[in-house]
């Protein structure tokens, strides 16, 4: 399978009481130097001005409305209505820059159907729309890497991306049927880690995305959420991936750790000591030495 220069792009923006911001996203999305792009835009139940400002483009771009389910379903419901033969997704409060989509597209087309999916470098953006960290800085971030070819064991290993980062072959999509509706958060780190167990990723090696990082974004769930979520990833890899988590045990299992270490100093925040106490016995048991495992246990005691 080879990429056509030509091929129609598919922009999805899910969003959900985002009026503020969507406008700036859809912008982006419009002024893509790639010239075959559609836009979807899924409103999850918006009870903002959302859908008075997403009119005022008309018939530039393509708006779906559902009740209230969730980031996943919002971005599964894009990809059902999607023509393209790329899908890209645009959280409504972050942005492209103008050669994201072409860039990728052209990544693709030189990879000449070797690569069917692939990601860039982003920058996140501050309130005052100043850059203040690109993600080749961090080091939990896949980008610190530039990885590229068979990375499914570095995305096991909780090397994250979003998925603003990506553009897919919509046949990628397909395999891995879309994004888990279980997940509240990290739904886009589990679809990512289920393409890398089968496609190889490509990187284009540029700054493309501009991740804005406000209270309420979908990248900023709640610290609780998110360690609940990475929970049941966890295991939800580990059935799915046995031979890979033995591959990568150690760094699985210091994962592990700091998700029960973390859920049991939520717990003792909420005044459960019990509860605290057996999650930290639990996080124990997968790495018996770990940085602030001793103060929250005496706290724990003490409670």
């Amino acid at each position: 399978m080879t990429s056509d220069v030509n091929s129609l792009v598919t922009i999805i923006i899910p969003t959900y009481n985002y009026g503020s911001f969507v406008t700036r996203a859809l912008d982006s999305a419009l002024n893509q130097t790639y010239p075959n792009i559609e836009i979807v835009v899924v409103d999850d139940g918006s009870t903002d001005d959302t859908l008075a400002r997403l009119s005022a483009y008309g018939n530039k771009i393509h708006v779906i409305t559902q009740d209230n389910q969730g980031a996943s379903a919002a971005r599964n419901r894009g990809i059902e209505e999607a023509s393209g033969d790329y899908i890209a997704f645009l959280d409504a409060d972050d942005c492209y820059l103008p050669e994201n989509i072409a860039k990728k597209v052209d990544c693709l087309h030189q990879k000449q159907g070797r690569f069917l999916w692939c990601y860039s470098n982003c920058v996140w953006v501050d309130n005052w729309g100043h850059p203040s960290q690109r993600g080749d800085e961090i080091k939990s971030m896949l980008l610190h890497q530039k990885a590229q070819g068979d990375v499914f064991l570095q995305a096991l290993s909780g090397a994250l991306l979003g998925s603003n980062l990506f553009l897919f072959h919509r046949d990628v999509l397909a395999f891995v049927g879309g994004f888990d509706t279980k997940l509240k958060v990290l739904e886009d780190y589990d679809l990512y880690v289920r393409a890398a167990a089968k496609f190889p990723l490509a990187y284009v090696d540029e700054v493309l995305v501009e991740i804005h990082a406000h209270e309420g974004s979908l990248s900023h769930g709640g610290k609780r959420q998110g360690y609940l979520s990475r929970w049941r990833l966890n295991h939800k890899h580990a059935r799915s991936y046995p031979q890979a988590i033995g591959k990568i045990g150690n760094i699985w299992r210091k994962n592990q750790a700091d998700v029960y270490r973390n859920l049991a100093a939520f717990s003792l925040e909420k005044g459960n000591a019990k509860r605290a106490k057996t999650l930290l016995l639990t996080s124990l048991e997968y790495q018996c030495w770990q940085p602030g495992a001793i103060p929250l246990g005496l706290k724990i005691l003490l409670a």
